[in-house]
Parts: structure tokens; C-alpha cells; sequence
């Protein structure tokens, strides 16, 4: 019963993205289990309006649910621009 809940959660787009490839960006990104876990909670979560829910159930720092909310929005926008915003995301921590 879980499973298929999850999976009708996951199975609706998000502005025309997927769940699938914001799983996708956030594994491109190499984070962690926990930021990927925190992510696919951000957006059924931010559906409900339950945004301070995100720090306290996966033990993330509040600045790790800020980037994370950060490429949620990137997710609204063309692909272009996401590829550009991650390109310039590497670069300043290659800095």
C-alpha cells in the first residue's frame, strides 16, 4: 500500500519535470543520501506547505534544505537555464 502511494506521489509532474529527473539533477549534483532523500520530501512537502517540516525529519543543516529548495526552482525553469545555474554552481566551489 506504501509503495503504491509513493509511486502515484512520484508519477505527477512538477511543472513539466518529473520527479524522476529531479532525482536525476540532485544525484548529478553527487550529494548524499540524505539530500536525496530530503529532496523527494521537499516536493511532495512543498505541496502542503510544510516547508519546516523538511530540516527536522531528515537532520539536515538549514542551509542544506536552502540548496536543495534552490534546485527545486531551478527544476520551474527551461533546461538551459538549469544547466547554465549548475555550471556556474561548480565553478564557485571549485573556487
Amino acid at each position: 500500500m506504501k509503495i503504491r502511494l509513493a509511486k502515484k506521489i512520484w508519477n505527477r509532474a512538477i511543472n513539466k519535470t518529473s520527479p524522476y529527473w529531479l532525482n536525476k539533477f540532485v544525484k548529478a549534483d553527487k550529494l548524499d543520501s540524505r539530500i536525496t532523500q530530503s529532496s523527494r520530501k521537499l516536493v511532495k512537502w512543498e505541496s502542503n506547505n510544510l516547508k519546516n517540516r523538511l530540516e527536522k525529519s531528515v537532520r539536515i543543516t538549514p542551509f542544506q534544505a536552502k540548496e536543495i529548495r534552490r534546485s527545486v526552482e531551478l527544476l520551474n525553469c527551461s533546461l538551459s537555464d538549469c544547466v547554465n545555474a549548475a555550471k556556474q554552481r561548480l565553478k564557485g566551489k571549485n573556487k
